[in-house]
């Protein structure tokens, strides 16, 4: 029993540790203090994907729905340009007991707001990948996010209907989700999940700590987004 709960402390610790990070980085993101923007913070969220619900926390990479995704995103012209970052996308897999489940993740930069052309965007990609002829005949739940810091006042009514999950904006037959969030909804959505052990631990990393959880976990990314934080 003291193992478990060993166990579950450094979870805890380490996650209340991750999540002060990602908002000073965030913040030095948004403000334009760190040149690499959306690749470091793709590659922050590759090892805490739990951040878009505790049921993320086991999904892995799939090389074929990586493929897939790149694939998609070249036939609807939203590749890379020049060298310049359009979109982003995270995909995980994870095997339930019911098939596998699927979450793919669009970055938004931090000026584009959340409004219907973003959605429109979400929704015909998760149209096409979903529809995918890979996937077409399995099991496969989708979650399909698109996050910026800021969503329009007609995204954020849909994003708050009383029959969905907050922030879901739209649920498909063949079990696909769309959703739409902020980073301080997705944040705080975090912080409360952790309140409880936060005030049993009696633990508020502060910003140093965040700095030695970067270097120490995240060892692969620049020290200029390092620094930054």
């Amino acid at each position: 029993m003291h193992t478990v709960h060993m166990a579950v402390t450094r979870q805890v610790t380490a996650r209340l540790a991750f999540l002060a990070a990602l908002k000073q980085f965030l913040s030095a993101f948004c403000a334009g203090r760190t040149g690499q923007g959306r690749g470091e913070l793709h590659r922050i969220l590759e090892r805490g994907m739990w951040v878009f619900g505790d049921a993320y926390a086991l999904t892995v990479s799939d090389r074929d729905l990586d493929m897939v995704l790149a694939r998609h995103l070249k036939e609807m012209g939203r590749e890379p340009e020049d060298g310049r970052i359009v979109d982003l996308m995270l995909g995980r897999a994870h095997r339930g007991s019911s098939g596998r489940e699927h979450l793919v993740v669009e970055l938004k930069a931090p000026r584009v707001k959340i409004g219907q052309l973003e959605v429109a965007q979400i929704k015909s990609y998760a149209q096409a990948v979903a529809g995918d002829a890979q996937f077409r005949d399995a099991r496969v739940c989708w979650d399909f996010w698109v996050v910026s810091t800021e969503m329009d006042d007609v995204v954020r009514r849909d994003a708050a209907a009383p029959n969905r999950p907050p922030g879901c904006i739209a649920e498909w037959e063949g079990g696909i989700r769309i959703w739409a969030r902020t980073w301080s909804e997705i944040i705080d959505d975090c912080e409360e999940r952790l309140h409880f052990y936060r005030e049993r631990l009696n633990h508020d990393p502060a910003t140093e700590h965040a700095v030695e959880y970067l270097q120490r976990v995240h060892g692969d990314l620049t020290p200029e987004a390092v620094s930054a934080v």
